[in-house]
Parts: C-alpha cells; sequence; structure tokens
C-alpha cells in the first residue's frame, strides 16, 4: 500500500509544479466530461456530445453558445483497462480515500468478494437479483458470475494493479487541459460520471489549492458518483446497482435523490446517456425526465459561473486639467482579457461616455472628430475638457466606460456587456484660464482683425491677457475700472474696449 501512496503523493507533487493562474475575465465555457469505468476514447467523446446536445437542448439553441459567450466542450480521459479492472480501481480509490493509512485497501478485494458471493442474506448480488426482474436475464447471469471473474484479482498486489495502470498517468493529462482552459480565460463546468467522478475530486482540490483560481470561474455536476466528496449538484438512481454496490462494501456515498425505473437500455442502471440522460426514464420523485434533470443542473452551474463580475476601472480615476486641455484615459479590466482572444468569432468594444458640466468630449479613433461619446476596441481614449459654467465657476465631468463583447457563430451574432466600469471625476482648472483665438471689430477707425489671448491666472483676482491684467469676478473680467469689459460664457468671450469702439469674439482653443 505504501507504493500506491508514494505514486499519489509524486503524481501531486508533479501537478503543484505548474505554473500559477494567469487571472483572465471570462470569455467563454468549457465543459469538460470525465468519464467512468468500462469507457473508451470513443465511449468517453460520445458523452461529451451527449452533454453538449443535452445543452443545446437546455438552451434552446442550435450554437454552442451562453449569454453571448461561446462553450467549447473536452474530455478528461481516464484510461479503461476492461471493466472489471476499472470497477477494482474505483474500489482502491474510494478505499484510498477513505482511508490513506491503507488499512481498508488492503482488505477491500476481500470485502468486495464476501459481499459479491455471500449467501443470499449477505451477497449483494443475490441482493440485486432478487429484486430484478426475471426477464432481465443478461443483468443476472452477470452477476452470477462476476465472483468466479474476480477471483483472479485477489491474487494480484494492490499497489502493482494500481500503480499499473494508466490511471493515474492521465491525471497530467486531465490536469493540462485545465491549465490550457485557465490560460484561455475559460469559466469550466465539470460534468463528471462514475469514477470520473474520483478524478473530478482530484480536479476540485487541484483548482482550489494548486492553481489557487478564484472558486466562481469553475463548477462541478456529479453524476452517478463513486464518491462522497462533492462539489456541486449530483444525480444517483437508486437503481443504480453499481454505485449503490461500491456504497454497500465501502460506503460514504452520495444518497440516492432519483427513483429510475430498470430499464433493459442498462440492467446495471448506470450509463450515462442511457440512464441519466435518458429523456424517456421519469424520476418517481419529481416527475421529471432524468435528461431534464440533468439539463438544469448544467444550465444552473452555466449561470453560476456567468455571475463572475469582472471590474472595469478608469485610471486616473481623477484629475484635475484647464478648460481645453485633454488628458488621456485608459480602462483596465480585472481580471484580465485572455491574451489568445478568438479575435475572428468576438470582438470586444468600448464604450466610453462623459456626463456632467464641463461638456467634455472624446476623440473619435475613426473620424478624429469630437463626441461625447465614442466605441472603440482600444481601451485608451483622449478626453477633452470643453465647456465651463457660464457664471465663471470649475466644472466637473464624471466619465463611464463599458465594455461589450459580440460573439459570431453560424451567421449569428449575440453581444453582452461584461462589465461597467467606475466613474471617473475630471475637474476644471479657472475656467478663464486656456488659449483664446478670435477677431476684433472697430466701429470707429481702430483696429480690426484677427486677435488672440493666452490667458494665465496670477493673483486671487487678477487675469493676464498677455498684454494686459484684468481684474475678474465670476465671468467678468475688467481692465482699468472698466476701460475694457470680458464676458465668459461656455467656450466663448465677449470683449468690448470703449476708447477703440471694438468688439471682440474668442473662442477656446481645445488642445
Amino acid at each position: 500500500m505504501a507504493k500506491l501512496t508514494r505514486s499519489l503523493a509524486a503524481v501531486i507533487g508533479i501537478l503543484c509544479m505548474t505554473s500559477a493562474w494567469a487571472s483572465n475575465c471570462d470569455v467563454g465555457f468549457k465543459v469538460i466530461f470525465f468519464n467512468g469505468v468500462g469507457n473508451t476514447v470513443e465511449d468517453a467523446e460520445s458523452s461529451k456530445f451527449a452533454t453538449r446536445a443535452a445543452i443545446r437542448d437546455a438552451l434552446g439553441t442550435v450554437f454552442d453558445a451562453y449569454d453571448s459567450q461561446p462553450v467549447l466542450y473536452d474530455i478528461a480521459y481516464n484510461t479503461t483497462q476492461g471493466t472489471l479492472n476499472d470497477v477494482a480501481e474505483t474500489f482502491a480509490m474510494r478505499a484510498q480515500q477513505i482511508d490513506p493509512s491503507g488499512v481498508l485497501a488492503n482488505n477491500f478485494f476481500y470485502l468486495y468478494w464476501s459481499y459479491l458471493g455471500g449467501g443470499p442474506s449477505q451477497g449483494y448480488a443475490n441482493q440485486i437479483i432478487s429484486s430484478t426482474p426475471s426477464s432481465l436475464t443478461v443483468l443476472t447471469n452477470a452477476l452470477l458470475t462476476l465472483p468466479q471473474a474476480v477471483t483472479g484479482l485477489l491474487s494480484q498486489d494492490l499497489g502493482t494493479l494500481v500503480n499499473a495502470a494508466p490511471t493515474y498517468a492521465d491525471l497530467g493529462m486531465q490536469q493540462a487541459t485545465m491549465n490550457a482552459d485557465i490560460a484561455g480565460g475559460y469559466l469550466q463546468l465539470l460534468v463528471a460520471h462514475s469514477q470520473g467522478n474520483l478524478f473530478v475530486d482530484l480536479a476540485n482540490n487541484y483548482l482550489s489549492g494548486t492553481a489557487a483560481i478564484p472558486i466562481a470561474q469553475y463548477a462541478t455536476v456529479h453524476v452517478a458518483p463513486a464518491t462522497a466528496r462533492l462539489f456541486g449538484p449530483w444525480m444517483l438512481s437508486t437503481n443504480d446497482f453499481v454505485i449503490n454496490g461500491l456504497g454497500l462494501i465501502s460506503g460514504n456515498i452520495p444518497s440516492s435523490n432519483l427513483a429510475l425505473p430498470v430499464t433493459t437500455a442498462d440492467p446495471a442502471g448506470h450509463g450515462y446517456s442511457e440512464i441519466y440522460l435518458n429523456e424517456s426514464l421519469y424520476d418517481h420523485n419529481t416527475g421529471l425526465a432524468a435528461r431534464t434533470i440533468a439539463q438544469n443542473h448544467f444550465t444552473q452551474q452555466l449561470a453560476y459561473l456567468d455571475n463572475q463580475q469582472c471590474q472595469l476601472q478608469v485610471s486616473p480615476p481623477s484629475t484635475t486639467v484647464n478648460p481645453g486641455d485633454s488628458v488621456p484615459l485608459s480602462a483596465t479590466l480585472t481580471p484580465a482579457l485572455a491574451p489568445n482572444l478568438d479575435t475572428n468569432h468576438i470582438t470586444v468594444k468600448y464604450k466610453w461616455s462623459v456626463s456632467g458640466t464641463i461638456g467634455g468630449t472624446f476623440t473619435d479613433p475613426l473620424t478624429g472628430a469630437l463626441a461625447p461619446t465614442v466605441v472603440t476596441t482600444q481601451p485608451n481614449v483622449k478626453y477633452h475638457a470643453f465647456n465651463a459654467y457660464s457664471s465663471g465657476q470649475s466644472g466637473t465631468d464624471q466619465i463611464g466606460v463599458e465594455l461589450d463583447v459580440s460573439t459570431f457563430d453560424n451567421g449569428a451574432t449575440t453581444s453582452k456587456v461584461l462589465a461597467k466600469g467606475g466613474v471617473a471625476t475630471i475637474s476644471t482648472e479657472n475656467p478663464w484660464v486656456g488659449s483664446w483665438v478670435g477677431s476684433t471689430v472697430s466701429s470707429c477707425g481702430s483696429y480690426s482683425g484677427p486677435q488672440d489671448f493666452t490667458i494665465t491666472q496670477i493673483g486671487p483676482d487678477t487675469l493676464s491677457f498677455g498684454p494686459y491684467d484684468a481684474t475678474f469676478s465670476g465671468n467678468t473680467a475688467t481692465v482699468g475700472g472698466g476701460i475694457v469689459v470680458f464676458t465668459l460664457s461656455g467656450n466663448t468671450i465677449s470683449g468690448y474696449e470703449a476708447d477703440s469702439c471694438q468688439r471682440g469674439t474668442y473662442t477656446r482653443v481645445v488642445q
């Protein structure tokens, strides 16, 4: 038994050496199927596609998408050594899980034999046979011959049996699959059947401990679980003779929560598609088809994963500028978008908007025009502080940003708001300050023509217009006690100089 313990420790130790999780915002789902006993690769693939069909039907779509995000499917395969060896291996894994000391595992074959080969009052095979319709001779014959078939395994060393099987080598491949999905930013739905639940147990331990990713990024559905360790909803029929037999021998399995009828499609009551995704088998407790119950679990877990909130922030969160000046803004998504985003099917757009009293604008990256809202595929924009209060007060604008993703699949496009950003605040300095261009017109022969100002503040109530200084209060500035009077209104200054009969109009220069 020490050999088995060392083997498990070695495998887990190797897996713990994988790189830390790179945080990614959800850009899709990956449904990973963990197969059960006796499954070939083709069987596991068939179950994967059966899961896909069930999810599609539940969502009422022919597309592999959920809430505008792609849904991909994969298998986390554990190699079969034949049904009998797989069952033995399942018992060994359960024994190791229940009793890490190895005492139970060292004796499990004896327990297995005694329950299968005992008298009518003891043998589990006889219990099943006594309650099974006589027409199901396939099941009866299989159970009667199973004790003889298992005799050959009794002489094998348990540690040799388990270590020689390729199942534990499959762990590395399974977790490499999960690592790739983590790096791709996928939210992972783990669907396990039968012995696959023992591997999904290790997968949950790995994801929660070794990889240290948020729990909101993965979820589990257990079907016919061969373990009492549950990480999500489960399905177990009272007539699943494989799992309930395991429960009699090793204990610690979940309670049956379905009462599905015995069927010739699978007399053992254990098949993934034949029993648990069967739309013609109805649960006596709820009146729902087994397939419907499975679909409800799948969609509920997808909804749980979809509730992950991505944080979108604007930088800098606040800043102060002169009216007319510009400031670069950037949006940061936490967790970040996946670096290998499929841009052929997914389009990411940032929607920037401004509201407030300044009336600022953004530069449209396509046209170069200034607009209060702009949509761009880039997380960076340039904001221009434009207006100010007519009263001459400083103003503020609130900058908002929304990140949308559009998924194009098979000719259809669906859109989703992935995240909305916190509001950034832009404040203006003295609204008089800045560069102004315009012209003046004299009605009495004085100068008429272009006239520009660069206004700076040189005192609490004093402005410099370049050629002369002015005293200002609110939206009025005067020179020489009233010889020249300027009036500010938003982005326009009007001026009148009495002794030269000049009237001028000047507009703020936007940087």
